[in-house]
């Protein structure tokens, strides 16, 4: 399968991927709304702060006609609907020659049509968000570019077809993983023949890929499926935690790809050679459990003699990915015994990748799932590691990645509270974190700022996909954020927080200082509140959501994931405090405090649509902002003197509407 013709998967309309990176730079350091959207507004100010946020972030002429529609109606024109009407552009019975200047004759789903600068906003949106739908994915063989003629942006179940994996090898998957990894398996084993493809004729064969490294590979469901037929390959599973590392070989003996632990012996040859090893550890003054570790050894060797020439293989490595070295794995590739795959799995006809031993190892780098800075190390092994002939890397997870340019002088006007992890990470100066690229990291922005910086608010809406959004499922998540927030206005009124006055207060309202202080609280003080995951019986009304909350922020030890683990004096301060102020016992059913919770709901119901829109809106812009992540990659791999253009791209390699991290970033050594 040879390179696609773009670079990136680009949206339509762009055919230079260079022309692209220079657009979305711009778009994604110069629109103050997509900046606000994407990293100023955070749920928990939606409902203590006056004006609203509804009022504030959105442009006025936006209001009345996102009032009068719904949500899914919202998210059609977002993702779905032909923009080419609302210019005069489309061709779908509209009356084009009259254009946007006379859209008051014209009717959109029973209403009025879209705000021109809504339009404007959303084609802004579209045109720099990396097209991750089912057209971009290719069949092996077929070249495809980033131009199309389609503007929607949500084909995301229209994939080609691959082999289904083996039911022993599908064994413990779900029927996501399933289609990720048959998917990517297949992709792996393309890549492999293109770069086999871009080698020169006078390299000799030993040049071709031996091992594929599985950066992270937790349970191992990818490594087990290349190991396996057809693809058979020698696969080195990385993988910090034993207990995963443990997990991943029991699956593979359950999946049939390697023997049960019990194995057969010719008993007399066993019987002499721990004979004869017991008489080498007496005569050398070794102990008899030496003597047992040297017979061990020898066995292990013989049973892996048993492999047959040709078949897959699996090697599981404990290591903790801190960078791209991986001088430490490639040493133990030959020094360790690789678990075998069982030859009987294998049919008598398929392909067998050479035997790798004898020979230097040349890698490449894979991984499914990358989360945070661990595809930034998986794109570090091609510079820091001769061995490391390729990266082939699915990130996910934008959140977890750490910053390395500080935090920003330019403070949003208006907005953005601060919230202690927003310092806290804007403050990491990691120089493993993001932007990789020196294009990025350089980049002069139009508010005199040096460098592209995405905060973490902006990164967790990044792993958002609204296209995928059905109308019961929003309804759940929607009504979740909606009992959030109003249960910080509920806080904000019993003077349990005070409401953000300043851009630098915290967001949605610290815990009052002054009711702290007097009720003997001082390590509560300016301390966020966390109420982390309740019960789904919680969420049948607000004021269920509430007393579930109390119960929660009342009991000493409840968890707060947002900070570090705290004393267990502070947590039972936190507990008397909110005890104090709000007894779960005032907020049961038929209590006084449960009829005005449900009052609190009735007020503040019209209100949450304005949250719907604007969360919805949110998710739809963080488009670019995965967008400016991914190309920063590419750009990196672009920068490195080993790999250059031309020999490093992105592309879609599964269904974006089954698992919609999707884009997979390539390098190929030179």
């Amino acid at each position: 399968m040879p390179p696609p013709l773009t670079p990136l998967p680009l949206p339509p309309g762009w055919t230079d991927a260079d022309v692209f990176v220079d657009s979305l730079l711009a778009f994604g350091t110069s629109s103050l709304l997509l900046r606000t959207l994407c990293g100023g507004v955070h749920i928990l100010d939606f409902f203590t702060r006056s004006p609203s946020l509804y009022e504030t972030v959105l442009p006025a002429e936006w209001h009345a006609w996102l009032d009068e529609h719904d949500v899914m109606d919202l998210l059609d024109l977002l993702m779905r609907e032909d923009l080419g009407p609302f210019d005069g552009r489309g061709s779908a019975g509209e009356d084009h020659d009259t254009g946007v200047e006379n859209a008051e004759t014209r009717t959109w789903r029973g209403g009025a049509v879209p705000p021109l600068s809504l339009i404007e906003y959303i084609k802004d949106i579209r045109r720099h968000t990396l097209r991750r739908d089912g057209a971009a994915i290719r069949s092996p063989g077929q070249r495809v570019g980033g131009n199309s003629n389609d503007n929607n942006i949500n084909e995301g179940n229209s994939v080609n077809k691959h082999p289904p994996l083996p039911r022993n090898v599908a064994v413990g998957m779900t029927l996501k993983k399933q289609h990720e990894v048959s998917h990517f398996a297949s992709y792996v084993a393309s890549l492999q023949r293109t770069i086999a493809d871009m080698r020169p004729p006078c390299l000799p064969s030993s040049t071709l890929i031996t091992h594929l490294v599985d950066f992270g590979s937790g349970q191992n469901y990818l490594g087990r499926a290349l190991a396996g037929a057809p693809y058979n390959a020698h696969v080195i599973a990385v993988e910090s935690k034993p207990h995963n590392i443990q997990g991943a070989k029991n699956m593979d003996v359950l999946a049939k790809l390697v023997p049960k632990q019990g194995v057969r012996r010719n008993k007399k040859e066993w019987r002499a050679q721990v004979l004869a090893a017991k008489e080498e550890a007496s005569r050398a003054g070794k102990s008899r459990r030496e003597a047992k570790r040297v017979s061990e050894m020898s066995e292990k060797a013989r049973e892996k003699e048993k492999g047959v020439e040709g078949k897959g293989t699996i090697q599981y490595v404990q290591h903790r990915i801190a960078d791209g070295d991986l001088g430490a794995v490639i040493e133990q590739i030959e020094s360790m015994d690789r678990l075998v795959v069982d030859s009987k799995t294998l049919p008598e006809d398929s392909k067998r990748n050479p035997d790798p031993e004898g020979a230097d190892p040349s890698l490449m780098v894979i991984s499914l799932h990358s989360c945070g800075n661990l595809s930034h190390h998986g794109l570090r092994t091609i510079t820091t590691n001769k061995a490391v002939t390729a990266v082939a890397l699915v990130g996910c997870c934008y959140n977890l990645l750490t910053e390395r340019l500080g935090p920003p002088s330019y403070k949003l006007p208006q907005l953005r509270s601060n919230h202690p992890r927003l310092e806290k990470t804007a403050n990491a100066h990691d120089p493993h974190g993001f932007p990789m690229s020196k294009r990025f990291e350089e980049y002069d922005c139009t508010d005199g700022e040096k460098g592209v910086r995405l905060n973490i608010t902006a990164r967790m809406m990044a792993v958002q996909a609204p296209q995928n959004w059905g109308r019961e499922d929003s309804r759940r998540f929607f009504t979740r954020h909606f009992y959030r927030a109003l249960l910080q206005r509920v806080f904000l009124d019993r003077g349990i927080v005070r409401a953000p006055e300043a851009a630098d207060d915290v967001v949605g309202g610290s815990i009052s200082t002054a009711n702290a202080r007097q009720e003997s609280h001082d390590g509560l003080v300016n301390t966020p509140i966390t109420i982390g995951t309740l019960s789904k019986s919680a969420y049948a009304s607000f004021a269920a959501y509430v007393h579930a909350a109390s119960v929660k922020l009342s009991t000493p030890g409840g968890p707060s994931p947002d900070t570090s683990p705290s004393t267990s004096g502070t947590e039972i301060s936190r507990a008397a405090f909110f005890r104090a102020r709000m007894p779960p016992e005032a907020f049961a059913p038929g209590a006084p405090g449960w009829a005005e919770m449900e009052e609190y709901e009735e007020r503040y119901r019209r209100r949450k649509h304005e949250l719907e829109v604007v969360w919805s809106l949110m998710a739809f812009s963080a488009g670019v902002v995965e967008a400016m992540v991914v190309v920063d990659r590419w750009v990196w791999l672009c920068e490195q003197e080993c790999v250059g253009k031309g020999r490093a791209w992105v592309e879609a390699v599964w269904g974006f509407g089954v698992s919609p991290r999707n884009l997979v970033v390539v390098g190929v050594k030179k």
